[in-house]
């Protein structure tokens, strides 16, 4: 398909997609609606209507563009104590394992189900014995929040510092089925047992980690002018051999256009809220300016896709679900390689 005819089919359905007002937003939706049903009732019907609806939808519309996303053919290389960052296949979650210079640090571990695949991933990247020298939950959400209990049970990873919001259920996003109190307990506890000093006040200033700098952005508490916990999550913007790297992890709407605003052009951005449908303003993508954007999800890719193809055509998207998670090989440019790795829950 001609680029131009690409584009502009793009925006337009980048349009469509804003004017929907949410209306394409079922899955979130969904989930508090219905949180007053059971757990196995909410469960079930996500997976038998809400998730294929949104499937069908998105592969139908994206058959109207042609394959929008890029998948790396290679695997990374072995290398002596790269600048890597590890986008793992949390399906629509997130974990994201960062490398530099024989240092070690996770950004939220997904689901529940995805506790022991990510802490063997940890091992086989950073060893045996691995040594993080922090963990971060950006925010007490179930597809963020819910592994990290069971990673910080492994006593084989030793865990420097723990990040983590102070959390509280009066926020709107409190879904009861998903336990996310539960969970938050269970992290802090965890990480008290073993003695893992914990931070629940984003840090000011640049935290030094390897051959990068951190400078962990917005945060607060949910209960608020702004009730939600997406919209108080940390994001984080590393700096490094002369690249810049956003992870945006689910703050959407004003709040992402204003950090776009305040961080300006990064090379490579995250998707925030694994790209679900208007999430991605196109205002903070045209400000970000990034060549590549990494979307973590499995069914809803295609929703980002097309408004960074509207905002930005040149940027490169890729998609953990569609390659198996992601690296990012930081250099002197950023190569992107594929994990091959299954998702890690069902």
């Amino acid at each position: 398909m001609p680029k131009k005819l690409k584009s502009a089919l793009a925006a337009l359905l980048a349009t469509i997609l804003l004017l929907s007002g949410g209306s394409f937003s079922a899955h979130a939706s969904f989930e508090e609606d219905f949180a007053v049903f059971s757990n196995d009732v909410v469960r079930t019907a996500d997976a038998w209507v809400v998730q294929p609806f949104l499937t069908g939808l998105c592969d139908a519309l994206n058959w109207t563009l042609g394959d929008a996303y890029k998948d790396p053919a290679a695997t990374a290389p072995k290398a002596t104590k790269p600048d890597r960052i590890h986008f793992l296949n949390a399906g629509e979650g997130d974990s994201i394992l960062l490398e530099s210079n024989g240092h070690y640090a996770l950004i939220d571990a997904g689901f529940p189900e995805c506790a022991e695949k990510v802490a063997a991933y940890i091992h086989k990247v950073a060893g045996k014995n691995a040594k993080l020298d922090f963990v971060m939950v950006t925010h007490a959400h179930a597809d963020h929040i819910g592994g990290m209990p069971g990673v910080l049970s492994d006593k084989t990873i030793s865990v420097g510092k723990l990040y983590c919001r102070v959390y509280s259920a009066a926020g709107k996003w409190s879904v009861p089925w998903q336990n996310l109190t539960k969970m938050y307990e269970d992290t802090l506890a965890v990480a008290k047992a073993r003695k893992i000093p914990i931070v629940q006040t984003a840090p000011t200033g640049k935290l030094t980690f390897g051959d990068f700098k951190i400078t962990i952005l917005n945060g607060g508490a949910e209960n608020d002018a702004n009730p939600d916990e997406n919209a108080h999550a940390y994001c984080l913007l590393l700096e490094g051999k002369g690249k810049r790297i956003m992870l945006t992890s689910d703050v959407s709407g004003a709040p992402e256009e204003a950090i776009a605003e305040k961080v300006g052009d990064v090379d490579l951005q995250t998707i925030n809220h694994h790209s679900l449908p208007n999430a991605t303003r196109p205002k903070a993508v045209a400000q970000y300016k990034a060549e590549i954007a990494v979307s973590s999800n499995y069914s809803l890719w295609p929703f980002a896709a097309w408004t960074i193809q509207a905002a930005s055509p040149d940027c490169e998207f890729y998609c953990t679900g569609k390659s198996g998670g992601l690296i990012a090989d930081i250099g002197t440019k950023i190569t992107m390689y594929r994990i091959g790795m299954e998702q890690m829950y069902d």
